[in-house]
């Protein structure tokens, strides 16, 4: 039965191979924590850039409020039809602000072209009240306290 006794590196290795061994031992454990260490980094800036965000401003606060900007633009889904001369109003227009609009109609009001208010009258069949299928746009008057 084999004996579990510990061989002397002294008997079979020259004090240079000692020397050397040790060396190689600790410098291979040395890069293989560098190694993970950068895996580690890697992983670590993915992680941030994923779940925490990257935002870095350009430029300086102008110091001009938003509602004061003559040229103004915002969004709001529409959709273009040939048989209106204006585009269609895919959210509800009743809370919001006639300054949001690219586009005036002289004779009719924004709530004609808003395309809720149809489907509301389609879907009043199946007793759907309120259509789930419309974005929701809302806008908030700018404080004048200044």
């Amino acid at each position: 039965m084999p004996t579990n006794n510990r061989i002397d590196p002294d008997s079979y290795m020259t004090d240079d191979q000692i020397i050397s061994t040790t060396y190689f031992g600790w410098s291979a454990f040395g890069l293989m924590i560098l190694i993970l260490l950068k895996y580690f980094v890697i992983w670590y800036t993915d992680f941030k850039k994923r779940y925490l965000g990257v935002y870095e401003s350009v430029g300086d606060a102008q110091g001009i409020p938003f509602s004061e900007v003559p040229s103004r633009s915002t969004y709001i889904p529409q959709v273009a039809s040939n048989q209106f001369p204006f585009p269609l109003i895919a959210c509800k227009v009743d809370s919001l602000d006639e300054e949001v609009f690219d586009f005036r109609d002289p004779d009719r009001s924004y709530k004609y072209y808003d395309l809720t208010t149809d489907a509301k009258r389609l879907l009043a069949a199946i007793k759907i009240i309120d259509p789930p299928c419309f974005t929701i746009v809302k806008t908030w008057a700018p404080d004048r306290n200044d």
